[in-house]
Parts: C-alpha cells; structure tokens; sequence
C-alpha cells in the first residue's frame, strides 16, 4: 500500500493547521515586525519576522482569523484570511501616504524690511 504524498509539516492529526509567509513593503523584506492571528478578539498566535521578513504562526485551527501586523507600537496592517485555504500568506505593506493639510502647508510671509537709502 503506497503512502499518500504530503509534506509532513501539513499532517496534524489533532486537525491544527498553519499560517506562514513573507512580509514585504517596496518589495523588499520587512524585519522584526509582529505578526498577530486572532479570532473574535482573541489573540490565537504571534510571529516576529526575522531578517528575511519570513514569519510561521502554527498551532491554529480552520477558521476565520484576523491578521495583523505591529511595528512596535503601531498597526501598519490588517486583513481577514481563512484556514486552512490561507495557509500561505505574504503580506505586502503600502507605505503610509504624505499627509498634506493646509494647516501644515500655509506659508507666513516673512516680515517686510525696510532699508533705508543713502542721501
């Protein structure tokens, strides 16, 4: 009887599936950033990216996940993704867009000079 061909990071028999993958942003791997997959609120796994931006979240289960990522202390991403179709998941990150306001881009003309002119 032939065995069936399947990686053996794939089978768990207790039903516990994976989430892995690379984070990137202008297509060049993002480090040390956490990883987060929650359900309901509550958080179910956590990777830090390494040198490569490669990050793996094992020990979930099929279901509905929320996916965030931290640098440090702010979100820079989010997304929903379902187990175990998802199992591969690369992250790209848009670089946050220049905030303009007129608030920030109101010129103060400089105070008018007089010179006075030699007789």
């Amino acid at each position: 009887m032939a065995m069936p061909d399947f990686a053996a990071s794939e089978f768990r028999p207790d039903g516990a599936t994976y989430v892995k993958g690379v984070v990137t942003q202008s297509n060049k791997p993002v480090r040390s950033v956490w990883v987060i997959a929650s359900q309901s609120g509550n958080e179910k796994g956590r990777a830090l990216t390494g040198d490569d931006g490669k990050y793996y979240i094992g020990n979930l289960y099929a279901g509905a996940y929320d996916v965030v990522v931290f640098q440090g202390k702010q979100q820079i991403f989010s997304a929903q993704i379902n187990l175990p179709e998802n199992r591969l998941f690369n992250i790209n990150i848009t670089p946050p867009r220049a905030f303009k306001s007129r608030r920030y881009l109101k010129f103060t003309a400089w105070p008018e000079v007089r010179t006075s002119r030699p007789r």
